[in-house]
């Protein structure tokens, strides 16, 4: 579930990114760092991934109901 959450993320702030690219009201310096945003690649690192969902998602679990 945290790959498919986080690929969606990486995608939305990509598209965000490229949209600001063809912006024509950016500066040399805005132009940069979008561009840093899109060629960046993630790095995935299994153990932080099982630790974060271990320590901060799983944990939450039954912690929220629904309104009936």
């Amino acid at each position: 579930m945290f790959p498919i959450a986080f690929n969606l993320l990486v995608q939305d702030l990509s598209q965000f990114a490229l949209t600001q690219i063809n912006n024509f009201l950016n500066s040399e310096e805005q132009e940069e760092y979008l561009r840093k945003m899109v060629l960046t690649k993630a790095v995935i690192d299994p153990a932080r991934e099982k630790r974060l969902w271990e320590e901060h998602v799983s944990p939450l679990n039954g912690a929220y109901e629904m309104n009936p």
